[in-house]
């Protein structure tokens, strides 16, 4: 095959003729080009200008031939594309979507369950919100593109068990590339539509329904939910210096608001696992909303069958600071002397064990959760925030069948990658003792 190149001198010269200070910008010359076996071979060119300068530059030209050689096949050549692997161009044949699923999950309610953690009236209904948002249509170049549904099932694979892009790759023949792409597309997909449905902003009926389930299952009355964060461990995010860092480990601070059905009512994401933990819940946007008066609380009321007035209040542990409106229990010392005050932390503790299990559930469903997550911080944002949508919609579809399921799980914080935050509450307030001096009294009277 024969390739004939125009060039001009000041485009296309090797810069040897530059070095050797030869004057060639009025020179045209045409290289004949052969292709054989994979590369280019120069043949004597036809000169058209015949005067000695011009040949003496030629033969310059003739001598160094490998360097124009390789100038020539970086100017003719194209890169060619890497060849696709077989066990991509056969997914469609081999994949789960096509095998494993269809053949063996869709008719075992149970085995479906265990892998997705959905059942498959689930999966349908969260496919319903988003499938139309991540369908891509056919192309010329993908003429038969991936589906939503195995799109979907692929992100809640990814969340059930935590498994690498690579390792999901050869199980779903898809590209682990493109796998990260699926995955963060899908993410905020269900962040936009589950959140309103799973994670809406409480209002006063919903808190006063969440107090009068306090006062009944944990004996704790005003009280409109427990508090509690975690550390979510993650992968030194690049170019983060010490943000995420909180002396032994790189995390992300997942603060949230939980009922007595162990399920989210408010989540907080994105603290730096570097801030301080008392200062957290002060930053937050939950806190924010209570030192400005937005927060949504019930109007105080008294305890039941006393004439005690207290306002409603969140428990919280030793983590955070003591206020009118969040309740610590005592230090250990002072509860070890006094009787009454040990009687007040027992409630508590009792109350907060909500909090416990919420999480134990989470980390259980979710074993991404349960490693250092090694995705983007805004990747990992999104992770959390979609694993708690899907804990609430299990949570209800568990209250509404009562179907059978582990509901008092403690967090075992050496082997768990969600740990909790350092006990150190900051300053207090008079405020905040005098009200829990009230809760003490009226359960020491009881």
């Amino acid at each position: 095959m024969l390739v004939a190149v125009r060039c001009l001198a000041t485009d296309h010269v090797p810069s040897l003729l530059c070095r050797k200070k030869l004057c060639v910008r009025e020179l045209h010359f045409l290289y004949i080009v052969t292709y054989q076996t994979k590369s280019f071979r120069i043949e004597k060119p036809k000169p058209m200008f015949r005067s000695g300068m011009y040949r003496n530059i030629l033969l310059t030209l003739l001598k160094e031939e490998d360097e124009d050689e390789e100038i020539l096949f970086t100017i003719l050549s194209k890169r060619k594309r890497r060849k696709t692997e077989h066990i991509y161009t056969d997914g469609d044949k081999e994949d789960h979507g096509n095998s494993f699923i269809k053949n063996h999950l869709l008719y075992d309610e149970e085995t479906y369950r265990q892998f997705f953690r959905l059942n498959k009236k689930q999966v349908d209904f969260v496919l319903s919100l988003i499938g139309n948002n991540i369908k891509k249509t056919s192309s010329r170049r993908v003429k038969y593109p991936i589906s939503p549904v195995e799109k979907l099932l692929l992100t809640l694979r990814f969340l059930t068990t935590g498994e690498k892009f690579r390792s999901l790759s050869v199980a779903f023949k898809i590209s682990y590339g493109y796998i990260s792409i699926i995955v963060r597309d899908v993410l905020k997909e269900l962040y936009k539509k589950l959140v309103p449905i799973f994670l809406p902003e409480p209002q006063i009926s919903d808190f006063e329904k969440i107090a009068y389930d306090f006062k009944t299952k944990c004996n704790f009355p005003n009280c409109i939910g427990v508090m509690d964060g975690k550390h979510v461990r993650v992968l030194s995010p690049k170019n983060s210096g010490s943000l995420y860092s909180d002396r032994h480990y790189f995390s992300i601070v997942l603060l949230a608001l939980i009922d007595t059905n162990s399920k989210f009512v408010i989540v907080d994401i994105g603290s730096y696992g570097e801030e301080g933990e008392s200062g957290i819940f002060e930053k937050s946007i939950m806190g924010c909303h209570m030192r400005s008066g937005q927060f949504r609380f019930p109007v105080e009321k008294s305890l039941p069958a006393s004439d005690i007035v207290v306002p409603h209040v969140i428990i919280a542990d030793e983590a955070f600071r003591l206020n009118d409106r969040v309740m610590k229990p005592y230090p250990k010392d002072q509860a070890a002397q006094d009787t009454t005050k040990a009687i007040f932390n027992d409630r508590l503790y009792r109350a907060r064990r909500v909090s416990e299990n919420a999480f134990a559930i989470l980390c259980q469903n979710f074993q991404i959760l349960s490693s250092p997550i090694a995705v983007l911080p805004e990747t990992t944002n999104l992770i959390i925030t979609a694993t708690c949508c899907i804990h609430n919609m299990l949570r209800d579809e568990y209250l509404s069948t009562d179907v059978s399921q582990p509901d008092n799980h403690e967090t075992n914080t050496s082997n768990n990658n969600m740990l909790p935050l350092a006990r150190s509450g900051g300053f207090s307030n008079a405020d905040g003792f005098r009200i829990r001096d009230k809760f003490r009294c009226y359960f020491n009277r009881l």
